[in-house]
């Protein structure tokens, strides 16, 4: 297994704050070079789409996939912890982990003492829903587009499977990119994508699941974005995934009598509360 570290100055977050930099709000950190010299050629629509999961490890190993492979301009790291709740708000704001603090899937909350689910705003392994907007109570922030739209010079959405206005499936998702984009004025699109992770969690790298969607991503990327004017897309990721082996916290009771309560964040990133 490959140790790879977060490159401050190559990561998610130099991404975002190309964009925060391209639409005339305040930068946290330094931005992506490359990205920068692509925004020089002033495009309508600057669009970026985020497959969960698919990291460059697995590309490389999927034959077949001639335009991801043809059209990769460079590689970056993920932020740390690279989880997708700390990376996706990474990408989202321009802020690190540390700065946002939405760092795992499951997060302790201190003043609730107890861990929650951030974006299912439910308490840990339930259905329970909390009683207030946890995350964006104890944590709060606020996205690129929403910034974006509260100054009014620009246009901005964000387009997920899930909320207020979701899209069916990745032919929904592309054809509401291409009908926001058709409109004359400058905007930011970022469309998020639930895959390749979940099959990946589910059956692996190298998996038949995993491969046939990964190529489904590239032809229908390929289709879709063929289509689109004055456009930049920036398909990219949040982070990769090592197939490894799974250890039970429960098969060493030893351990787990020092715990004060349930673990927090990912169970490849676990945060143990331990008693004093």
């Amino acid at each position: 297994m490959k140790l790879v570290k977060c490159d401050l100055n190559n990561c998610n977050v130099n991404v975002a704050n190309s964009i925060r930099k391209e639409f005339e709000l305040e930068t946290f950190h330094g931005t992506n070079k490359l990205i920068d010299d692509y925004l020089k050629d002033n495009y309508q629509s600057i669009i970026v789409i985020l497959y969960d999961g698919m990291g460059k490890k697995i590309l490389d190993d999927i034959n077949n996939i001639d335009y991801f492979k043809d059209n990769l301009k460079e590689v970056i790291t993920s932020v740390h912890p690279a989880t997708t709740t700390a990376s996706t708000t990474s990408m989202q704001t321009g802020l690190f982990p540390a700065e946002h603090n939405w760092l795992g899937w499951d997060t302790y909350i201190p003043e609730l003492k107890r861990s929650v689910t951030l974006y299912r705003n439910t308490y840990k392994d339930t259905d329970i829903s909390c009683d207030i907007p946890v995350g964006k109570t104890y944590m709060p922030y606020k996205t690129i587009v929403e910034e974006i739209n509260e100054k009014g010079k620009y246009k901005a959405i964000e387009l997920f499977p899930f909320g207020e206005n979701p899209y069916m499936d990745i032919d929904d998702m592309f054809k509401k990119i291409i009908e926001y984009s058709s409109d004359k004025a400058k905007k930011y699109i970022y469309a998020y994508y639930t895959d390749p992770d979940n099959l990946l969690h589910e059956f692996g790298n190298n998996s038949k699941e995993v491969i046939d969607c990964i190529k489904m991503l590239n032809d229908k990327s390929k289709e879709y974005i063929e289509k689109l004017e004055n456009s930049l897309v920036i398909i990219t990721s949040d982070h990769g995934h090592t197939d490894i082996e799974y250890y039970y916290l429960e098969d060493y009771p030893d351990v787990q009598d020092l715990l004060e309560n349930e673990t927090s964040l990912e169970p490849r990133f676990c945060s143990f509360h331990v008693k004093k």
